[in-house]
This record gives structure tokens, C-alpha cells and sequence, in this order.
């Protein structure tokens, strides 16, 4: 039997590790281009009976005089408005659809969410404000040629915001905010993730209301502070594409 000689020099197969080395690279970006985060699918165009309705709702708040905000899916912003005037666009960089789940069974969206308005929206964490104590004698706040004494704040230093939060409403709407980037002037810790997990814990296996529809909403940091930062009590909310 012939037998197969192999070679004994060292050199071969360091000879050899760059060619393998360049051939394993090219391979992963191959790959890697091939395996990236698809984009987005973008929100479908509203029917003719979807613009109808939102048609009537817009009427319907610019008739009740107050101030409301508008997440417009398409457009990836959200509006607020007064009297069917965007007033402040508020650009936000990802919006994703989510169904919650009640005892690990992913809860059906039973009715319209989209081209409607949804009323009562509570902003969680809450405002914080941060005030300013005044201690009567106390001579640095005084005022005097030289200085100013205590200048009033502004709401950029005495509301702080959180890098997480979310607006719930009670007829079964979530929308959840991430700032992405600095937060800028005052911040305030978000909740930490083991209590959000406790808190999806309790409303999966239904303690406590429940949503019906999960928005997870990904803005720039200073773009939602400053939106944080402009929420009423009771806010409003029309969702539209």
C-alpha cells in the first residue's frame, strides 16, 4: 500500500493562516449582511371609512376647545394640537405593536385602536415637581444690587424625567416611551426592570386592569423630556396612521 507523505515543514501551515483567516472573514460579513435587523414594515394607508372616522374624530376635539396630543403612526411623530392645530410635532424614532397577555394567552385586539381617541390617560411615573425652599432670614436670597437673590427655575430644572415611563388609559391603551441618548437637565431614576416585569406579572395573570393594546415608542432624549415635561392630568390621546 502507498502511503501518503505529509509534510513536515512548519512553515506550511503558518503559510496557511492568512488565506483561511481572509476566507473566515468574508464568510462573516456575509453572513452578518444577510442576518441585519430588517426595517421596519411601514404602517398601511387608512381606508376610505379610516379617514371618515378620523375625520369626525378631529372635528369632534377641536369642538371641545382643549389641548390633546395626536401619535400619528405613518408620520412617526406626535402632534399636540388644540382645536385641530398641531401646535408641537415631537419626531419619535421607532413604534412598535405589541398584545399583551393575560395567564400567558396573547390577548386578541377585539376592537378599533387605530383612527380613534382615547380618553383619561394617566402618565406613569407621575410629575415630581422639585421646589425651591425659602428659609425666611436666611441673607443669600435676598436681593440685592449685586445679585439677583433666587432666580425663579425653569420646568427643565425642577421636573425631572425619567428614562422610562408610559401613558395608560383606561379603556385598555399602553403606550410605552424609552428616551434614547442624555437626558437633559433634571433626571429622575426609571423603575427597574425587576418591577416592570412584577408589574406584567400581575396584570398577565390578571390582577389589575388590562391592556389591550401595547405601543412601545422609542423618541430622543431631549425630544421626550420635553414632552414628558408638557403632559396634562388627564391626557388625550388620538391615534391615527
Amino acid at each position: 500500500m502507498q502511503r501518503i507523505h505529509e509534510s513536515t515543514d512548519p512553515t506550511a501551515f503558518r503559510a496557511s493562516r492568512p488565506a483561511a483567516a481572509s476566507v473566515l472573514a468574508v464568510a462573516l460579513v456575509l453572513i452578518g449582511s444577510g442576518c441585519g435587523t430588517p426595517p421596519p414594515e411601514p404602517w398601511p394607508q387608512p381606508s376610505q371609512a379610516q379617514q371618515a372616522q378620523l375625520l369626525q374624530e378631529r372635528t369632534r376635539l377641536a369642538a371641545d376647545n382643549l389641548f390633546y396630543y395626536e401619535l400619528r403612526l405613518g408620520e412617526r411623530a406626535i402632534h399636540l394640537c388644540h382645536s385641530g392645530v398641531s401646535l408641537r410635532k415631537y419626531p419619535v424614532q421607532t413604534i412598535e405593536l405589541g398584545q399583551p397577555r393575560f395567564c400567558y394567552v396573547t390577548r386578541e385586539i377585539d376592537r378599533p385602536w387605530i383612527q380613534r381617541t382615547w380618553m383619561d390617560g394617566e402618565l406613569s411615573p407621575p410629575w415630581e415637581i422639585r421646589r425651591i425652599r425659602i428659609i425666611p432670614g436666611d441673607e443669600s436670597t435676598r436681593p440685592t444690587p449685586e445679585a439677583a437673590g433666587i432666580i425663579p427655575p425653569t420646568m427643565e430644572e425642577i421636573i425631572p424625567v425619567p428614562a422610562d415611563f408610559r401613558l395608560r388609559f383606561k379603556d385598555g391603551l399602553d403606550v410605552w416611551f424609552h428616551l434614547d441618548g442624555s437626558i437633559p437637565y433634571a433626571v429622575r431614576e426609571s423603575a427597574s426592570p425587576w418591577e416592570r416585569q412584577w408589574e406584567d406579572f400581575g396584570e398577565s395573570v390578571g390582577l389589575g386592569p388590562a391592556s389591550r393594546v401595547r405601543l412601545r415608542v422609542v423618541m430622543d432624549a431631549a425630544t421626550g423630556a420635553a414632552m414628558f415635561r408638557s403632559f396634562p392630568q388627564d391626557l388625550t390621546l388620538l391615534v391615527t396612521l
